[in-house]
């Protein structure tokens, strides 16, 4: 516990005073984007069974150019809705993630490659599920802060430019849903009640949280505008106070680039 929380500290610091590092020598952008998606997703609390449905998300991000290094940051917002062929109930749900990376050029150089870089990231998210017919365990929630290894190729043509970033988190801090009783509420709501609240915050690695997401980024310019296709495939199982939750998706997203004006990369 103790060796986990200096690395914690250690990684925090790291990332807060690359992010200070002034040497921009390249206009900053942002962008928008809309997209929807599949995704299948089973959340033990909830049901055993696996459900399908559709993902519907927003996200803002922000690219920050550096002499040699990006750091870059997004926020995403989904909504789904999830069914199943064997049960008319459904399970809705919603997630909101921020994630901020410092990533490194490395040093090698090869004209017909692309441009690599890894680093290091924070990762917060926090989701919400409920299934509405549920008696007892109805609604499922946990809200997570990871430290992440980050990665990423960048390749530039004439006419398009293409970005992958990908992120796996390596270790954090998760609170969860604790209790998961086929009970009645009513025979367990003492033990809830006298529960530390904190038995719910869990320090959690790899092994217990095995998750990746990756954004593949595909820009066109279009007159004076620069259109962004982004194609996100995201992996999740998480094994948190006695639930789990496994889920995949498939994300496609379409948006624009801006800065104080719309943004075109040199």
């Amino acid at each position: 516990m103790k060796h986990t929380f200096l690395i914690f500290t250690f990684c925090c610091c790291s990332v807060f005073c690359f992010s200070q590092t002034d040497t921009s020598v390249a206009t900053t952008y942002k962008y928008s984007l809309y997209g929807i998606g599949v995704k299948q997703q089973q959340v033990s609390y909830l049901s055993p069974l696996y459900y399908n449905g559709l993902s519907l998300m927003y996200s803002r991000g922000k690219v920050k150019p550096l002499s040699k290094n990006k750091m870059t940051s997004v926020v995403d917002v989904n909504f789904d809705i999830f069914g199943h062929s064997r049960s008319e109930s459904i399970i809705l749900a919603f997630g909101a993630d921020y994630t901020l990376n410092m990533l490194f050029l490395l040093p090698f150089k090869n004209a017909h490659l692309p441009k690599a870089y890894v680093g290091a990231g924070g990762w917060a998210d926090a989701e919400i599920d409920t299934k509405l017919n549920n008696v007892n365990n109805g609604i499922y929630y946990n809200i997570n802060n990871k430290i992440c290894f980050s990665f990423a190729l960048e390749k530039k043509f004439k006419y398009v430019y293409i970005f992958n970033e990908c992120n796996l988190p390596l270790f954090g801090f998760y609170f969860g849903t604790e209790y998961s009783s086929i009970l009645p509420y009513s025979m367990v709501e003492e033990e809830v009640l006298e529960a530390d609240l904190s038995s719910g915050l869990k320090i959690l690695d790899i092994s217990q949280n095995t998750q990746i997401q990756n954004r593949l980024n595909v820009d066109f310019k279009i007159k004076s505008r620069t259109l962004r296709l982004q194609y996100v495939v995201g992996y999740k199982m998480l094994r948190l106070n006695n639930n789990t939750v496994h889920n995949a998706s498939h994300v496609l997203k379409i948006g624009y680039l801006f800065n104080k004006t719309p943004y075109v990369h040199k």
